[in-house]
């Protein structure tokens, strides 16, 4: 081989890398609402989103949708629902959901994590 198809395979290895790369990071929203039915399980399940002004909530909504649209939450030997993914969203979001001035930072907006797994809960009360 000389030394231009060398270089042309290994620019065509690079480029499919990046290529897959790119494919496989990019998901689609597949949360592009937030239902009345998480709204009611919150304001039964979730005190602090009781406490939130009705601007807050609306905020602290679209936060959960961002938040489910970044990082996927599967299941280890069970199944997880919709639910529980809000429950997850929830519980992520609320430590970063009340910054003064009403703007997060810009660290707290980029989540650490591309994944949460969740398992059956082994034990016995």
């Amino acid at each position: 081989m000389n030394p231009t198809e060398i270089i042309l395979i290994a620019g065509l290895i690079i480029f499919l890398f990046i290529f897959l790369f790119i494919k496989m990071n990019k998901r689609k929203n597949k949360y592009k609402y937030f239902p009345d039915e998480w709204k009611d399980y919150l304001n039964k399940k979730v005190q602090y989103y009781n406490l939130l002004s009705d601007n807050k909530k609306h905020r602290f909504e679209n936060d959960i949708l961002t938040f489910l649209n970044k990082v996927r939450i599967n299941g280890v030997d069970t199944d997880v629902n919709d639910i529980d993914r809000l429950l997850v969203a929830s519980s992520a979001v609320i430590p970063i959901s009340d910054f003064p001035n009403g703007k997060p930072t810009q660290t707290s907006t980029k989540y650490c994590f591309i994944q949460i797994l969740l398992t059956k809960n082994h034990l016995k009360l």
